[in-house]
């Protein structure tokens, strides 16, 4: 495990970061799970298996159908890419995440508020 050094004056500001982060990375459907290298496999469902999925109304035409569940994935994939991002962008965002997940004794996290 060879974690960046995380500057003091940031580690406050960077834990609450991670908590915000896994909170609603698990809410979207997302998972977590921290290796026993120290790595942190990061990753999400399809659309239709998240907590997002919405079922297409059954009272317009087929084609209608197919674009709101196409508009629907696509609001969803942004959500996860976006958050993604987010994490990669701030500064020690990944190390803070794990960093914050060993402190509560989480190796994993999924779905909403499952943790072990």
């Amino acid at each position: 495990m060879t974690d960046e050094p995380i500057p003091e004056t940031l580690a406050l500001g960077l834990d609450l970061f991670a908590a915000a982060w896994l909170q609603q990375w698990c809410d979207a459907g997302g998972s977590v799970q921290l290796t026993p290298d120290g790595k942190a496999l990061i990753g999400y469902p399809e659309y239709w298996s998240s907590p997002s999925y919405v079922e297409p109304t059954t009272d317009c035409l087929a084609t209608d159908q197919m674009q709101q569940h196409s508009r629907h994935d696509a609001q969803f994939q942004g959500r996860m890419t976006a958050l993604m991002d987010h994490l990669e962008v701030v500064p020690f965002g990944r190390e803070a995440l794990k960093r914050h997940m060993r402190a509560h004794g989480l190796a994993y996290c999924a779905g909403k508020g499952e943790a072990s």
